[in-house]
This record gives structure tokens, sequence and C-alpha cells, in this order.
């Protein structure tokens, strides 16, 4: 009586239309790496340090204007390596999933 009428039929519909795109693409596996190099970054380096600026760049406080210059070069650093390296696994995903290879064009 606490779940909500619908979660038992979404549950269901979510499990059987995961179970059908792992069957309708033929290297999902490789699938997956393409979308974990390219949102995987971007959730745990990029937008993580894009918010970090936006929130504590100009905010005052006691100890002083916003972030410290080391702060905002580790968020720069972090967005850079994203950035990257986000690009580098993505292609190497995407030349691994075209060329049916298992790690990507170079090999």
């Amino acid at each position: 009586w606490l779940v909500a009428p619908l979660s038992g039929p979404f549950r269901v519909a979510a499990v059987v239309g995961t179970a059908a795109v792992a069957h309708a693409v033929p290297s999902f596996g490789k699938f997956l790496g393409l979308v974990g190099a390219s949102i995987c970054t971007l959730l745990g380096f990029i937008i993580p340090a894009i918010l970090h600026i936006k929130v504590f760049h100009y905010e005052k406080g006691p100890q002083g204007d916003g972030l410290k210059k080391w702060e905002l070069w580790l968020d720069y650093f972090f967005i850079a390596f994203g950035i990257v390296f986000g690009v580098l696994g993505t292609y190497d995903s995407f030349m691994a999933l075209i060329n049916h290879t298992e790690g990507g064009a170079h090999r």
C-alpha cells in the first residue's frame, strides 16, 4: 500500500525495454562503453567542476571572496581532463563499435 500503483508495470516495462535494446544491439557491451565514455566523463568531471565554479566563484563569505586561485585552477583541470579523456574514450569506443574490434581502431 506504500508503493505507487503504477510502479509494478513501470518496473516490468523498464526491464523489458532494456532487454529489447540489449537484444537489438549486437554489440551491447561496446554500445555501453560508448555511452559510458561520453556520459560518465561529463557527469563525473565536467559538470561538477562547472557547478562548483558557478556556485562558489562569486560567493562572498567570512574567509574571503569566492574560490581561491588553486581551487579555480583545479576545477579548470578537471574540466580539461574530462573533455580530453571523454573525447578520446568516445572516439575509441565508437571505433570499436564500428570496426567490431575489442578495444578500438588502433588495435
